[in-house]
């Protein structure tokens, strides 16, 4: 971090058990992390990007935000106190479009959004259910086709045998007289 800056103390009384390092400016800090000899260094984005952006520091990104905001102002001399409010009514007259494009102009870095690994792992783990719930629905349904098939083929072959016997009944009926005749069928049969 940078010495005194104003967020400095918020931070430092918010992560009492981390050890912060402290530059003296922000070239030095940029320029530490630039070379490897820090990794991360907490900043302002509108500082940040400009001084990334006029250094020539290709090799570095903007990758984080914290929770902490700070507020940008300006400071004036007191000889010069009347610029206050001639710079209130100023800003006061510029719409949201033009504060944008003027914060545009010095902010030339965009932030770069960290990879959130645990949402990556999260969806991945959903999609391997829905594929694994999917695939063991089509297993259960083909076992299903399966066994309805079996008994479709059984009940086939009950209905052929059913319909032999009864074949075979009434050709047995139709060769055989009446009652009184049954002991000569028999015979006859054999």
């Amino acid at each position: 971090m940078i010495k005194d800056y104003g967020y400095v103390h918020k931070i430092e009384q918010k992560y009492k058990d981390i050890h912060f390092y402290k530059v003296n400016n922000i070239q030095e800090g940029l320029e530490d992390i630039a070379t490897g000899k820090y990794d991360a260094m907490l900043v302002t984005m509108a500082l940040g990007s400009y001084a990334i952006h006029t250094m020539q520091l290709s090799n570095l990104q903007i990758v984080g935000k914290t929770e902490f905001s700070t507020q940008l102002g300006f400071a004036i001399a007191k000889e010069n106190a009347p610029l206050v409010s001639i710079l209130n009514k100023a800003f006061k007259t510029i719409d949201e479009h033009t504060k944008q494009a003027i914060l545009s102009q010095w902010i030339t870095h965009k932030y770069a959004e960290k990879i959130d690994y645990k949402l990556i792992w999260q969806i991945a783990l959903v999609s391997f259910l829905i594929i694994a719930g999917a695939l063991l629905w089509s297993w259960r349904l083909k076992q299903e086709i399966k066994r309805r098939i079996k008994l479709e083929k059984e009940n086939q072959e009950m209905l052929v045998q059913q319909a032999k016997h009864a074949a075979l009944g009434e050709m047995m009926d139709a060769s055989c007289p009446p009652m009184e005749a049954t002991a000569q069928c028999h015979y006859n049969a054999q």
